[in-house]
């Protein structure tokens, strides 16, 4: 909710991993999975939560109270169904051997990132042109930091890039506009949850978003959309990249309990969907 999703997940997947594997568990892959699923579901509940609540926030100049209490309903029953299923596992004895270090943090470092999270914060919510964020986030990390521009995973980034060129472009075009027009037109929640599994939530928000007026479908169908497949949100990818950069072996066993939860997460919430709107 705070810090988006592809953030939490970058954060605590590998954190995860490394505990997991101190204690000998055998849930690895599940623990990952509903992982990935709490992030893409508790990253709806706010605008700066994932880019697309940012994008229609801005785009259809919505209110915090319709967004609040279009989304809440959408987040307490998610966190029921990951309580419920987390609490369905057995029990199983585990035996750990953990050692611990009194390795303290750098406390400027921490201070520092604070502080430029709250302005991106700031600038999220339209305080701060996010020109000025920009521009003060680069000059800060160049002259104090350069190390974190090696760390980014640029081949993800620019995948997601040509996904928005290609919604862009293919929006363009007059048949396929005309196409989007009569498909979509009191069709938002299905068809953004559709598209989303082919070209993602955040992808699908911009290139739709030009087509109708109903920001409400749109804004519920990106966010349920990006439960499915592994393209459906860019959490999701990261998950399964830093995952299987790990175990490259495990890949099937993953992409199979991945898609047995995440489709059935999804199922569940298109049919509260269809009650509560």
């Amino acid at each position: 909710m705070v810090i988006t999703n592809d953030i939490t997940l970058i954060t605590f997947v590998p954190l995860t991993m490394m505990f997991l594997k101190c204690i000998g568990s055998r849930r690895v892959i599940f623990i990952i999975v509903m992982e990935t699923i709490a992030a893409n579901l508790g990253s709806i509940v706010t605008p700066m939560g994932n880019p697309h609540n940012i994008f229609l926030y801005s785009y259809y100049d919505m209110s915090l109270e319709t967004f609040l209490s279009t989304i809440i309903p959408f987040a307490v029953f998610s966190f029921i169904l990951i309580v419920i299923t987390v609490l369905l596992l057995k029990d199983y004895k585990i035996d750990a051997s953990i050692t611990y270090t009194d390795k303290r943090p750098d406390k400027l470092k921490t201070a520092k990132y604070v502080i430029l999270f709250i302005i991106s914060i700031l600038a999220v919510i339209n305080v701060i042109d996010y020109v000025v964020c920009l521009l003060l986030v680069l000059i800060v990390l160049l002259l104090t930091d350069r190390s974190v521009f090696r760390k980014v995973d640029y081949s993800l980034l620019l995948t997601f890039v040509f996904f928005f060129i290609f919604s862009a472009n293919i929006g363009s075009i007059e048949e396929i506009n005309h196409y989007i027009v009569q498909t979509i037109e009191g069709r938002e929640l299905a068809t953004s949850i559709l598209l989303s599994q082919v070209i993602s939530n955040v992808p699908t928000a911009v290139m739709l978003a030009p087509f109708t007026s109903n920001g409400i479908g749109l804004l519920v169908g990106t966010n349920l959309g990006g439960l499915g497949t592994p393209i459906a949100s860019l959490a999701s990818l990261i998950s399964y990249r830093l995952y299987t950069t790990l175990r490259r072996n495990e890949k099937i066993d993953y992409l199979k309990t991945f898609f047995v939860l995440n489709i059935s997460f999804l199922l569940i919430l298109i049919v509260f969907a269809t009650i509560i709107m």
